[in-house]
């Protein structure tokens, strides 16, 4: 059966259920789900990204966060909220701009895999204060074993089966733990998930090795 994706439902809640909140900043970008402040996505820019557009460093956020929070806004209305008015109409209409069209068009097909009806709205910046201050972290404990050295305790103690302190671009096993949300992660907070069914992969922030 075909399926003509490029349609709107008619018969939809006009009340969100979610309400997601989304900025970048020269450094970075970052989201936060409003209900709870433990939903927060986060991630630094590469150089390549660092030298985009503020336009597209704004989309490339809304895109990262229904990413990281696709999990939890699965079939439900999310209202969106950028200070970016360009932003929110090339979600809704897509852009001549072949880059930008491009992901707006990864936007929709995440919607539409997870069941997300999405509606953003252009706010002023003094009203999206909390995802301006999360795209600024800068998080200075942010690094990474090698591949190569990482084969080197896998082999001695592995297979490993989780990553206990990774982040989306760099986590060396399928299953893994992030300080923020991220895409795929399994959770934000490794300690209240220890378990003595795993074998766990530990490299940890400098910041926590006391604690780990």
């Amino acid at each position: 059966m075909r399926v003509n994706i490029n349609s709107r439902y008619c018969f939809v809640s006009k009340d969100p259920c979610y309400f997601v909140y989304s900025d970048a900043s020269a450094t970075g970008g970052g989201a936060i789900i409003d209900f709870n402040n433990d939903f927060v996505c986060h991630k630094m820019w590469s150089e390549n990204e660092r030298v985009k557009s503020s336009t597209w460093r704004e989309l490339s956020v809304i895109e990262f966060s229904l990413q990281s929070f696709a999990s939890v806004l699965e079939g439900s209305h999310v209202q969106g909220f950028t200070d970016s008015q360009a932003v929110a109409k090339i979600v809704e209409v897509g852009s001549m701009k072949l880059g930008l069209h491009r992901m707006a068009r990864r936007i929709f097909d995440i919607c539409i895999r997870s069941g997300i009806h999405l509606e953003v709205q252009g706010i002023p910046c003094t009203s999206n204060q909390q995802a301006d201050y999360i795209s600024r972290l800068i998080d200075t404990d942010d690094w990474q074993i090698t591949e190569e050295f990482f084969l080197f305790p896998d082999g001695l103690w592995g297979p490993h089966s989780v990553d206990c302190f990774a982040n989306y671009y760099y986590h060396k096993l399928p299953k893994y733990f992030s300080k923020f949300w991220n895409p795929n992660t399994s959770g934000v907070d490794f300690f209240l998930s220890v378990s003595s069914r795993r074998n766990c992969l530990v490299v940890p922030p400098v910041g926590i090795v006391p604690r780990v």
